[in-house]
């Protein structure tokens, strides 16, 4: 019988060939700060030093785009596929007509760094950023001109969402919520109780009042009536940078140092991911329930097709990493050539326990079943499974 245990679970593991998510893009020259899909399979990311590229093809392959100079972009929204924005850390703001063939500046918000752009039709959007006396700005032209609507608020906005054509959140730093019903004209603050004093870096609506907030050091606050927003339990400390759902329950948030977290029940609960890459990660999108796109820093471009499940043995190799004995009863060995952080995680990618550099671990108090061993070193990330009897 344990031979034939052992046997079921070697082939688990044989059969666990998706990764959770796959480097398609990578380049030390740049860091990606956003990442938008108008379509299944066309999409924009852009980046410091006049960054823009384009996929056709589900993102397997990208392609550069030529914009205007060669500002820092922070932030890219397209209303079709060939009508996009993406906004700099100077506050211009280049526009494509043409599916990214050509970027001419349009309407510039200010003079603030602009950090996220919203539509709520091809003419009507918003963009917040930082700056003396701006923080939020609307057009109603298409981007020809924006007027500042936010000029009497705090100006430390860090992002912007609409989930109806009159109701938006724009969120800042430190702590705060800004609220308006009347499609910008006015805003008020939501007040929230929380020890932590954080950024909020992102923010994302299911419904009209259902909604997300990401932020530094592992914060992630709920509402489910627009107005009152409780924390959650992310499972990690390190700085959230984006947050998108792909329905009412399943949510993803990206992070610093390659973190990526899942939920399936709505925020309750959220399970580590493993990403392949140890660079911050600054924006996430999906395109269906399967497909997600995340960018980051050194040019890092991931994606997943099956909605970040199933976790593949991946080897890098900067960093060597042996597993041994395997199958194991009560010890396993981890060789590797780096000082490097040692996580093992359950087959599902819930983290069981966190090691300094460690060679032997004891696991005979582990339940039976298939483990993953995830070392994590400044070269990046190796992964290796194991088989506890």
């Amino acid at each position: 019988m344990k031979k034939l245990y052992i046997i079921l679970m070697l082939a688990i593991i044989g059969l666990s060939v998706n990764a959770q998510w796959t480097v398609v893009g990578y380049n030390e020259n740049y860091s990606l700060n956003s990442v938008c899909f108008p379509n299944p399979t066309t999409g924009f990311t852009v980046g410091i030093n006049g960054t823009i590229l384009k996929t056709t093809n589900s993102g397997n392959t990208w392609t550069a785009q030529t914009p205007f100079g060669s500002p820092d972009f922070q932030s890219v929204y397209f209303t079709s596929v060939t009508t996009g924005y993406a906004a700099t850390q100077t506050g211009s703001m280049q526009k494509t007509v043409n599916g990214g063939s050509t970027w001419l500046q349009c309407g510039g918000a200010g003079s603030c760094w602009q950090y996220s752009l919203d539509f709520t039709d091809a003419n009507t959007g918003y963009v917040v950023g930082i700056g003396t006396g701006e923080g939020i700005f609307k057009t109603t032209n298409a981007g020809a001109s924006w007027t500042n609507v936010g000029a009497s608020l705090y100006n430390g906005f860090l992002a912007v969402y609409f989930p109806t054509s009159s109701i938006g959140y724009a969120v800042s730093t430190p702590n705060l919520i800004y609220k308006t019903t009347d499609a910008g004209v006015s805003w008020s603050p939501i007040n929230y109780s929380n020890s932590l004093i954080a950024n909020l870096n992102s923010v994302y609506f299911t419904d009209v009042n259902t909604g997300y907030i990401a932020g530094s050091n592992g914060l992630i606050l709920k509402t489910i009536d627009g107005s009152t927003w409780t924390p959650l339990t992310s499972g990690t400390s390190q700085n959230l940078n984006s947050v998108v759902f792909t329905d009412a329950n399943t949510g993803y948030a990206v992070g610093a140092s390659g973190t990526i977290i899942k939920t399936t029940d709505g925020g309750a609960n959220w399970t580590a991911q493993v990403s392949g890459v140890t660079y911050d990660l600054f924006s996430v999108c999906f395109t269906d329930a399967n497909n997600g796109y995340a960018v980051g820093g050194y040019g890092t471009i991931l994606k997943t097709t099956n909605g970040g499940n199933g976790i593949n043995e991946l080897t890098n190799n900067s960093v060597m990493i042996d597993v041994f004995p395997n199958p194991t009863n009560d010890n396993i060995t981890i060789k590797t050539d780096r000082n490097s952080t040692i996580e093992i995680l359950n087959i599902q990618g819930q983290l069981i326990k966190t090691f300094a550099t460690k060679t032997n671990i004891d696991v005979s108090a582990f339940p039976s079943g298939v483990y993953v061993v995830e070392v994590k070193t400044e070269k990046g990330i190796s992964v290796k499974k194991f088989v506890k009897e």
